[in-house]
């Protein structure tokens, strides 16, 4: 690879990022603040002669990398024929210098910052993508200087003597990513034209693309532009020197819907796989904060950047596993990767409403963490395969994660050997708000209205606090959290091991189907359901038991019905008014303190 390895120590917010064996394609993701770009910056100004102390680089590119900064701006102007003639400069030239070169004002109207030179820096504006338009109007002027040298030559151009299409490079670009069609480059007058036609099939000239296409256009254009220049020179004879190129890219994503930032991706890709078919190596390193490009990367692609304090070991460099294996169970297990990148620690929890519900309870939570909610029983079959495969290697590099979970969790608890995972005192933390009488009348007066309470005779808190245990004894809710505590289905399975299916008739198969698999089954079912509605008969004789017991979703569920409101929304309005009493629950209170007591250790 160009650049081998690399080691920056005490640069801005790097206090030492490291890398033994730079891929191809190096994808860094991490939060603000953390030095992503002061790493490209650092790379960009040290290949390919150090210039820093605390830089160690050991790379085999010729000249610097080609440098895209994060505030890339696009300016509309003209180019004059006469330009390509004044200024001769590729544009893999204008992304590698320092500043962007001057260009002379007097032909094509460019405003005075693209006439005298702009510094290319992560905090300044990057006119350089402006300069395509002058390097295509110069490829056309070569292209056309060939094809006279040829006729004065030969005295015609023979057939095949030069590229059928020469501009192909930048038609299949755009025509596969950015879904336009190159229809014509041509003078008008004194000024070159680049017409294109796009979806709706109208015609639309260079300066009056997208930000998007022009963005895109501009970070894959070097190499469009090396693909022509290796046309032009089979075409005249030339021989073109094998050329190892570094590209650094900061915030690609800047101008780029998801769908173009996957295509971006597989072009970076497609050109690294076409470099080493030529004998050259190609090497792009990203820093992003995009998700799409974070879910896109591949196992060796893929870093997050820390900060100093996050790692054990000094390096703020991660790579997020070596595995491909391990990325897959990760990525299905978090659904997103970047929450890796968010420079906090992950908090998950059961469902959307807890993460509503921890929210109100400590209002910077999220400041403090990412926080992520799991969806159902599969997702906690996932958690627990997170616990065995890949949670234990993501913590000893700094990637740390916790988990808050129902009561009946404890068989995922048993499998941390971290001790991240948290389990409630209740069956939910819908649980936590029923313990508080206060809150919940004080959050029925805001919804549904004291007025409805009124109408509904509930007048005050030991009114409510009667309605509850009334509701309590309920026979629809009784009967529903008896299907939560033996399951909702009764599972069939019968061995046909033992039989003749050819010759037994459907009777004798019904028959010892039933007999044998599901009477015994329905009578295990039945001896279950017994024994956990004498526990609830039991549970009901205390009714301070039964509402920490009971399904803490079930009860408030009964109760929002009795009023016609959502229970989701009575549940936050309870936790509103609790946060205001400044009654937070304290068993959640104890788990996030222990939580941060394990992070500061």
């Amino acid at each position: 690879m160009p650049i081998e390895q690399f080691a920056i120590l005490n640069k801005g917010p790097i206090k030492r990022v490291s890398c033994d064996k730079v891929p191809a394609l190096m994808v860094i993701a991490g939060p603000n603040g953390v030095g992503k770009s002061t790493l490209l910056e650092t790379l960009k100004r040290n290949i390919p002669s150090i210039r820093e102390a605390n830089v160690q680089i050991k790379a085999t590119a010729s000249g610097p990398p080609l440098y895209v900064a994060p505030h890339r701006i696009f300016v509309s102007h003209e180019v004059h024929k006469l330009l390509p003639l004044l200024v001769s400069r590729k544009f893999r030239d204008t992304q590698r210098s320092e500043s962007l070169p001057g260009l002379p004002g007097y032909w094509g109207g460019l405003p005075p910052y693209l006439t005298s030179g702009v510094v290319r820096a992560r905090n300044q504006p990057d006119f350089a993508p402006s300069d395509i338009k002058r390097r295509i109007g110069e490829i056309d002027f070569e292209f056309n200087r060939a094809l006279r040298a040829l006729h004065d030559k030969m005295g015609e151009v023979p057939k095949g003597a030069l590229p059928k299409d020469v501009y192909r490079p930048l038609r299949d670009f755009v025509e596969r990513f950015l879904h336009l069609r190159l229809a014509e480059i041509k003078l008008e007058g004194d000024f070159y034209k680049i017409y294109f036609i796009n979806r709706s099939g109208d015609r639309v000239e260079y300066n009056t693309l997208s930000s998007g296409e022009q963005d895109a256009l501009a970070m894959v254009f070097p190499f469009i532009e090396k693909r022509i220049e290796n046309e032009l020179a089979r075409a005249t004879g030339e021989s073109l020197p094998n050329e190892d190129i570094i590209v650094l890219i900061d915030g690609p994503e800047e101008y780029l819907h998801p769908h173009l930032q996957r295509a971006f991706m597989a072009y970076l890709r497609q050109e690294i796989e076409e470099a080493n078919k030529r004998g050259e190596k190609l090497q792009f390193i990203i820093a992003t904060h995009s998700p799409t490009i974070v879910n896109e990367a591949e196992t060796e692609e893929l870093y997050v950047m820390l900060f100093p304090d996050q790692v054990h070991n000094g390096n703020q460099l991660i790579r997020v596993t070596e595995e491909k294996e391990k990325l897959v169970i990760t990525k299905e297990f978090l659904g997103d990767l970047s929450v890796l990148a968010t420079g906090k620690p992950l908090l998950i929890l059961e469902g959307p409403q807890d993460v509503d519900l921890l929210k109100i309870f400590f209002p910077d939570i999220d400041r403090r963490f990412a926080l992520r909610y799991l969806r159902g029983k599969r997702e906690i079959e996932k958690l627990i395969v997170g616990l065995r495969e890949i949670i234990p290697e993501l913590w000893y590099k700094g990637l740390k994660m916790f988990a808050i979970l129902d009561r009946d969790r404890e068989d995922v608890k048993a499998k941390d050997r971290l001790g991240i995972v948290h389990v409630l005192p209740t069956t939910c933390i819908e649980n936590l708000l029923l313990n508080d009488l206060q809150a919940i009348y004080e959050a029925l007066k805001v919804q549904p209205g004291y007025q409805r309470l009124k109408e509904a005779g509930i007048n005050s808190i030991q009114d409510l606090k009667k309605l509850i245990e009334e509701m309590l004894h309920d026979q629809i809710l009784r009967s529903e959290e008896l299907k939560r505590r033996v399951g909702g289905k009764i599972n069939i399975e019968y061995d046909l091991k033992g039989l003749d299916i050819a010759s037994i008739d459907a009777d004798k198969l019904k028959h010892a189907i039933i007999t044998e698999s599901l009477e015994p089954r329905i009578q295990r079912f039945l001896e279950k359901v017994r024994t956990e509605a004498e526990k609830i008969n039991e549970t009901l004789r205390d009714p301070a038991r039964a509402l920490r017991e009971f399904s803490g979703k079930l009860i408030l569920g009964k109760l929002s019905s009795r009023f016609s409101i959502e229970r989701d929304v009575l549940a936050r309005e309870i936790a509103n008014q609790m946060r205001n009493l400044g009654r937070v629950p304290k068993e959640l209170d104890h788990i996030i303190r222990e939580i941060e007591k394990t992070l500061e250790k």
